[in-house]
């Protein structure tokens, strides 16, 4: 899989909680690490209390780019949760 920037919509596979099966879901790339679409092609829904690391491998493709004012607003969540 190639670079992301930050503002990228990423599809990942997230194990169950047993780890006997996955499921894709989108991801935000919130910071940048080593490793513009307007639109999503479903509905979706940002939450900020979902934060984790997520290795390159689970990281299946690229399906987006937020925009900067809605990278704002998601940021200011973020931090209010450690206010």
């Amino acid at each position: 899989m190639g670079e992301f920037a930050v503002n990228d919509v990423v599809l990942v596979t997230f194990p169950f909680s047993k780890l006997k099966g996955q499921k894709l879901r989108q991801a935000l790339v919130i910071a940048k690490a080593e490793f513009s679409d307007d639109e999503l092609p479903i509905t979706s829904y940002i939450r900020p209390d979902k934060l984790f690391t997520a290795d390159r491998t689970i990281i299946v493709s690229k399906t987006g780019t937020i925009s900067a004012s809605k990278a704002k607003k998601v940021v200011a969540l973020i931090r209010s949760l450690f206010d």
